[in-house]
């Protein structure tokens, strides 16, 4: 939670100081350093054989500390950042607590229920978890091809720059705690990555605005 309301809000900060970012890039890119983890760290998690319950926990644990978390962390920094009317989605993030909770729980009365067939169940939803978010992410650049126009470098490295260094500051606070390599892996995951999903929806209800019209 350190690192995920604490950490990653004053690192986009300073990223974007830093890069000298402004208008909507400035606001995007600290929305998205205040959103909570993502369900997609959960998969990520699984993959490099991360402590994954953890994983869970940590991403239902920050979309409730959010709901507070997000608004203050918005309020401290808009004081240097012109934030205008952000509008947080508590209806987007209850809906990401079920989301996130249910499957978790259903997953667990399987595996209590049917020890011997879970572990291929976790393994090919992971694996279809992971084809989903490939086929994704390809699917919005062709539907949405304008979206890259008129955008920087300096806010393509800052993209890159900020999740990376999530994660790393994220395992290196856990390395320093000496916790176990699992508990690191799943903590600069957490760390790093984001509920992008919340972010654009912070975005759309908060501002008005076309794909063309990006450019500060």
């Amino acid at each position: 939670m350190l690192c995920q309301f604490v950490m990653m809000p004053l690192l986009a900060f300073g990223l974007l100081t830093s890069m000298r970012l402004s208008g909507l890039y400035a606001i995007g890119m600290l929305i998205m350093a205040c959103c909570p983890g993502g369900t997609v760290s959960n998969v990520f998690a699984y993959f490099v054989d991360g402590d994954v319950p953890l994983s869970i926990a940590m991403t239902l644990c920050s979309t409730v500390l959010a709901m507070g978390m997000m608004p203050a962390n918005m309020l401290l920094y808009g004081n240097y950042v012109d934030t205008g009317d952000i509008v947080v989605p508590y209806s987007k993030m209850a809906m990401s607590l079920v989301f996130i909770s249910l499957p978790a729980g259903l997953g667990m009365l399987f595996n209590w229920f049917c020890p011997r067939v879970a572990p291929y169940i976790t393994k090919l939803s992971s694996t279809l978890g992971g084809l989903l978010i490939v086929v994704t992410q390809i699917m919005e650049v062709f539907i949405f091809p304008d979206i890259f126009h008129n955008i920087p470098p300096v806010l393509y490295a800052a993209t890159v720059v900020m999740p990376a260094a999530g994660m790393m500051l994220g395992y290196l606070i856990s390395w320093l705690l000496k916790r176990p390599d699992a508990v690191r892996k799943t903590i600069a995951i957490e760390s790093g990555i984001q509920n992008v999903g919340m972010g654009l929806t912070i975005v759309s209800l908060s501002f008005k605005f076309h794909v063309s019209n990006l450019a500060p």
